[in-house]
């Protein structure tokens, strides 16, 4: 197996991580994201594992857990 980092705890089919504050993202900036695992996202797309996607500002990022 991989190297697992010591904050984090892989279940299968579930994955565990320490709190961490909401990133407020300003206006002409955007988060890099990428999925973990395949979900459908708030919006109704499908998202694969290993997707890339923006998250442009002005904005409150609230990211599931399968989004890394």
């Amino acid at each position: 197996m991989g190297h697992v980092s010591s904050d984090i705890i892989v279940i299968p089919n579930l994955v565990l991580q320490a709190v961490t504050p909401l990133k407020v993202v300003a206006p002409n900036y955007a988060l890099r994201l990428r999925a973990i695992l395949d979900f459908d996202d708030e919006t109704g797309d499908k998202r694969i594992a290993g997707d890339e996607w923006l998250f442009e500002g002005p904005g409150r990022a609230c990211c599931n857990t399968t989004v890394f």
